[in-house]
């Protein structure tokens, strides 16, 4: 997106973002202390942190109190030390992946929910993610109104009206198209919270594809595959879905070892990252036609529009 400089000056500003958003709405080691006690507590486990924001995001504004953990042992180390309703928890992780975690906390904690969070959708998924201990299963990118109306299930009346936020956003209906096209996210960056995740999202592709091209040239296949998955789950919920199916096919040249094929694709992402701009802040430089879409939790069980 743009030159070199450009990059540059959007790095520096997407820390001091990162900063602002981190003394906004920063979470206690411990996960102990929350601004609403009285709410409902959720745990998101996901070691994107795009991924975390989002979630967290979205649920605060509907009045839950949210807290967050990066891979699955900092997760048990969040349910041993306070009571959490449900646990919103990714599956392929550091340290600790998810099925571990997830069949440490239900010998723990057996009623606690926990929802597996990935973006496998291979035939079994679902099932392999039932059997390690996990409550039931969504996949990624996350749908935000599946998972509003998901929480209102699960949390019932342990929302109150008062804490339901009843706001509306506008998320351009973007078409992505092949050649020099520029890529835009879906979510509403004229929200400035929502502007701040995709920000920092595009400065952490570009990191992650610093990664790609030195597990490349290593000729590290699980590394690729292992990236390519992080994509395939970030870039979508974060409204880049002209990333997922390239992913999904890098994922499956990783695990074939396709030498031939890998090359082409690793160079169409990057050429995609340099496609990926920010809608101005005015909405301005776009014409494209926006749309009203619902992101906010229902406590009935009515289904959204």
């Amino acid at each position: 997106m743009g030159t070199q400089k450009d990059k540059s000056l959007l790095g520096s500003a997407v820390s001091k973002l990162r900063s602002l958003f981190r003394r906004k709405g920063a979470q206690p080691e411990n996960g102990s202390d929350l601004l609403n006690e009285s709410g409902p507590a959720v745990l998101v486990v996901d070691d994107g942190e795009e991924n975390r924001d989002l979630i967290e995001l979205v649920l605060s504004d509907a009045g839950i109190n949210v807290v967050t953990a990066e891979d699955g042992q900092v997760a048990l180390d969040r349910v041993s030390s306070r009571k959490f309703d449900v646990v919103l928890m990714d599956v392929q992780m550091p340290v600790m992946d998810g099925y571990t975690a997830a069949g440490q906390i239900r010998k723990l904690y057996p009623n606690l929910p926990v929802v597996a969070l990935t973006a496998d959708t291979n035939a079994g998924a679902e099932q392999k993610c039932l059997d390690a201990g996990y409550s039931e299963y969504m996949t990624k990118p996350i749908d935000i109104d599946t998972l509003n109306r998901r929480m209102s299930e699960l949390l019932g009346d342990k929302l109150s009206t008062q804490s339901v936020v009843s706001s509306q956003i506008e998320t351009p209906d973007v078409a992505i198209e092949s050649g020099a096209e520029k890529i835009y996210s879906t979510l509403p960056t004229s929200n400035e919270k929502y502007r701040e995740i995709v920000e920092r999202f595009i400065v952490g592709l570009e990191e992650k594809l610093a990664g790609f091209d030195a597990a490349w040239a290593d000729r590290d296949y699980a590394e690729l595959g292992r990236l390519a998955h992080w994509l395939k789950g970030s870039a979508g919920n974060v409204g880049f879905a002209a990333f997922i199916e390239p992913a999904e096919e890098f994922e499956q040249l990783a695990i074939n070892q396709d030498v031939t094929k890998l090359g082409r694709a690793l160079s169409k992402l990057h050429s995609m990252h340099r496609r990926i701009d920010i809608k101005p802040e005015d909405g301005s430089g776009d014409s494209q036609k926006e749309s009203q879409v619902h992101t906010v939790l229902v406590v009935d069980d009515g289904e959204e529009n």
